[in-house]
């Protein structure tokens, strides 16, 4: 099964690189002031992808689950409502 999630974290892992290789170049003249600058540029921005990369990861687990439900359902010879109860416990197992 191909994983849809991989070429977002895949972008939003180059995305971080260029963001922090991009704080080097940005800042006043002064020594100090553009080191702190830079450092909270590149923190602001690891903080935004990172967030960006749970909210991806936690999205697709819910997804794939669901995708998964929906091919159970159709394919499995039990009940719907005995699928739907397993992966309602599943979910369920999964946020606890």
């Amino acid at each position: 099964m191909i994983n849809p999630g991989f070429g977002l974290s895949t972008i939003t892992h180059v995305a971080i690189v260029f963001a922090v290789k991009a704080g080097n170049f940005i800042g006043p003249k002064k020594r100090e002031k553009t080191a702190s600058k830079k450092m909270r540029l590149a923190r602001k921005i690891f903080s935004a992808f990172l967030i960006a990369g749970i909210v991806e990861l936690v999205f697709f687990s819910v997804v794939g689950t669901a995708s998964l439900a929906v091919y159970a359902a159709v394919e499995s010879n039990r009940s719907n409502y005995a699928v739907v109860k397993n992966v309602i416990s599943n979910l369920e197992k999964n946020i606890k």
